[in-house]
């Protein structure tokens, strides 16, 4: 019995991810927001839900955190409709420069979670030892902690795409 190890067939009506990449790199709609200016402004929009999911988190109001989760999920769908699905498509469902462009977005954004999770990881340590600060780490800063970590983990790569191309 052999395998099929070929590629998947874009057109295949059958295939979801195939369905998938055809709306998203064909979608019109959203091509008001495709221009840098606009790109950047739903970059900004979307670090500001991360931020009042994190306050929301911080102030310790679950209800809270529900309705700022909203936002920020609506801002990581709205940045994978104006980058075209650029930074989470496959490779079989993207062309050379957008894998290329995609590539150097995604080795950006590990080098940038990285950095943010050692100095996270430090935060955390100094506050940890009560000795040396008069701060108590509480559940309600690592619900934030990971909240942030979670949302910007998921859309940095299209943050970047959005932010850096001239064109997408």
């Amino acid at each position: 019995m052999t395998h099929d190890t070929s590629l998947p067939d874009r057109s295949s009506p059958v295939d979801p991810v195939a369905r998938h990449a055809d709306v998203l790199l064909r979608d019109r709609r959203f091509d008001w927001l495709r221009p840098r200016v606009r790109r950047r402004a739903v970059v900004a929009g979307a670090l500001v839900s991360i931020g009042g999911v994190a306050a929301a988190c911080l102030l310790d109001l679950p209800w809270l955190v529900v309705l700022t989760l909203a936002p920020a999920w609506g801002a990581w769908w709205l940045l994978q409709r104006v980058v075209r699905g650029m930074a989470d498509l496959p490779d079989p469902y993207v062309d050379e420069r957008m894998r290329q462009v995609r590539n150097a977005h995604y080795r950006t954004a590990y080098v940038l979670l990285a950095g943010v999770t050692v100095l996270t990881l430090f935060g955390v340590y100094v506050a940890a030892d009560a000795r040396r600060v008069q701060f108590v780490l509480q559940a309600r800063h690592l619900h934030a902690l990971f909240w942030m970590v979670q949302l910007l983990a998921l859309m940095l790569p299209s943050m970047l795409v959005a932010w850096n191309e001239p064109e997408v």
